[in-house]
């Protein structure tokens, strides 16, 4: 186990993918910071955290509602409670998310539905287990790639996620040292 906020392992990487880690830290910033140093310039950063629009249920009930019930289960409870809740998720995902109404999460829950009992497992006790939640504004996941990067995109995944990616600017000294300057 290890704490990505103080990380060192020795050397820079071309690419890094953080899916679904900097939303469960305490300081997500200092996790991407984190990142963003054992990326070498040119490299590419993709991130994945949950976006605070479309997520409303999550934030206003299920959230309150697991920071009071589930923090003290042990682990094999919280397994057996994931089974419970994901039958209870395929119950309505094959009948209410099939009817034509304005449901919240209609988009992920068809993604959802199209994966395996396993991985859905997997997703809910995510959920469930994790002690730190956070959700994000486009303009803040913005920020975190505006210092260090070009190349960025941005885009709301199926309504209740940021995905970002960019590419780590490229600084004098990893270009050679040399810099040439336009005197006209």
């Amino acid at each position: 186990h290890g704490d990505i906020e103080t990380m060192s392992l020795g050397e820079q990487y071309d690419m890094i993918y953080s899916v679904g880690v900097l939303q469960h830290l305490d300081r997500p910033e200092v996790g991407f910071r984190s990142l963003v140093r054992h990326l070498r310039p040119g490299g590419i950063l993709n991130i994945w955290v949950y976006s605070m629009e479309g997520n409303a249920p999550s934030i206003l009930i299920f959230e309150p509602l697991k920071r009071v019930l589930l923090r003290w289960l042990p682990r094999g409870a919280l397994k057996a409670l994931a089974h419970l809740c994901l039958g209870f998720l395929l119950i309505l995902t094959h009948t209410v998310y099939r009817l034509p109404l304005p449901l919240p999460y209609r988009r992920y829950v068809q993604h959802f539905r199209a994966q395996s009992y396993s991985r859905k497992l997997m997703k809910v006790f995510d959920k469930l287990n994790a002690p730190v939640t956070r959700w994000f504004r486009r303009e803040n996941v913005a920020s975190w790639f505006r210092d260090d990067f070009d190349e960025v995109r941005l885009r709301h995944h199926l309504g209740m996620s940021w995905a970002g990616r960019g590419r780590k600017r490229q600084t004098a000294d990893s270009v050679g040292g040399e810099q040439e300057e336009n005197i006209g």
